[in-house]
Parts: structure tokens; sequence; C-alpha cells
């Protein structure tokens, strides 16, 4: 709503009604499945990132404060399983909470922190679904949101306390580096 974005400071009262009539009308908008995006609208959320200057931009400073919090609190950090049950089901109840959090003046970066364990435990559910599916316990990490060290090493942290074997970029970038390697690979491939 409008009050919650005053109150947030996220944008101007301008800037909040063109996107708003934007959205509304669905002028240059088109419906996202990117988690990229889903980092941008938390770290704009939490104060953190309101802007891109590229891509990965307001993602990168969501990980250095979710990491910041890691440093100053190593002790109170959560065991891998800890997480709130409510939180691990779907993204936009874990965007409600964090904007609930924000709006009663929690810490940051404790919510960067939380929203990077969050999604750890979403993607390692989501593993064990696909294993309970198809038997298989084998799963690749790659994609370029497993740039986001933390978010990495959460997950794998994750994962492997559920015994899973993991697979994980080292020659070639989980981003769209690795992307366009395959792709000309399949023309490579196809080509002969």
């Amino acid at each position: 709503s409008k009050e919650i974005v005053q109150k947030l400071n996220i944008c101007s009262a301008q800037e909040y009604n063109v996107i708003s009539a934007m959205i509304k009308n669905r002028i240059n908008t088109v419906q996202s499945t990117s988690a990229g995006r889903l980092f941008d609208a938390v770290s704009a959320l939490l104060g953190i990132a309101g802007s891109s200057t590229f891509e990965g931009d307001a993602a990168m400073a969501l990980e250095f404060a979710a990491e910041k919090f890691v440093r100053s609190n190593p002790q109170s950090l959560p065991a891998p399983g800890k997480v709130e049950n409510w939180l691990l089901r779907d993204t936009d109840k874990l965007f409600e909470h964090l904007l609930n959090e924000q709006l009663a003046g929690a810490d940051s970066v404790w919510l960067a922190y939380v929203f990077h364990r969050s999604l750890a435990v979403m993607i390692a559910n989501s593993c064990e679904e696909a294993r309970n599916f198809s038997r298989l316990n084998r799963c690749a990490l790659s994609g370029g949101t497993f740039q986001n060290h933390l978010l990495l090493d959460l997950c794998v942290k994750e994962l492997k306390k559920r015994d899973f074997d993991i697979l994980l970029h080292s020659l070639v970038p989980p981003n769209d580096g690795g992307i366009a390697l395959g792709q000309a690979l399949a023309a490579t491939v196809l080509s002969n």
C-alpha cells in the first residue's frame, strides 16, 4: 500500500503512483519467476538497495548485509533445519513476514540473513520433494542465484544434512556464462 511504501521510504509518492499505474494497466511490466527479482524486492523492502546500476547489484547488497550479520553473530545462527515452518511454504509468506518484521523495526541485516536462511531451506525442501518423487538423490545447484556464496553455503549445509549428493560448479560459472557454454556445446553437437 501507499502508506507502507511511504513508511519504509521505498520510493517517492510520485514514483509509487507511476509504478502502480504501470502495474494496473500492464504497461512495460511482466510477471517473472526470476529469483533475482525476488532478491531485488527484498533488498528494497529492507532498505538495503532500492535500485540497481547493474544486474545483481541489489542482490549482492542483500547478500553482503546478511554476511555482516553472520560475521557479527556467529554464535546466534540457527542450526540447519531450525527455521519457522510457516516460512518454508512459499516466498509470498516469507516476503510478508519480512515486511511485518521491517515495519516492526527489526534489524535489516538480521532480516537479510533470515531471507537467505529461509530460502535455503525452501530449496532443500524442494529437492527433497523431487527426491521423493524421482528416487534420485543427486541435486545440482546451478543458476545465477548460486553466485551468492552465502545462499550456496546455506543450501549445501542443509542438503548435506539431508544426505544429498550435491553437484556444484567448479570450471564453468553457474550464471549466463554457463548457459552460453552449454548453448555452444549443444550447437556443436547438433551441427555434427
